[in-house]
């Protein structure tokens, strides 16, 4: 399967469980209000990790989050 199909599926699934959260008699309770914002950003993270790693982009360029990630962990004293 190409990797903009499975990118593509991956919005379109994200961006359906989002509808039906928003349109559900549920939408006005504090975890839907949650969980929205929340599944729309881990849904960016995935996103943004495939893509940069299935087309090699320079970490100098554009790093993937688990870098940026692992940067900040080894950086601050534990």
């Amino acid at each position: 399967m190409s990797p903009l199909v499975l990118v593509g599926i991956v919005w379109i699934v994200a961006w359906g469980l989002n509808v039906l959260m928003v349109r559900s008699r549920y939408r006005e309770s504090r975890v839907v209000r949650i969980a929205v914002p929340v599944l729309f950003g881990v849904t960016i993270l995935v996103l943004w990790q495939g893509l940069v790693r299935q087309f090699e982009v320079s970490p100098v360029i554009l790093p993937a989050p688990t870098d940026i990630a692992a940067r900040f962990v080894a950086g601050y004293p534990l």
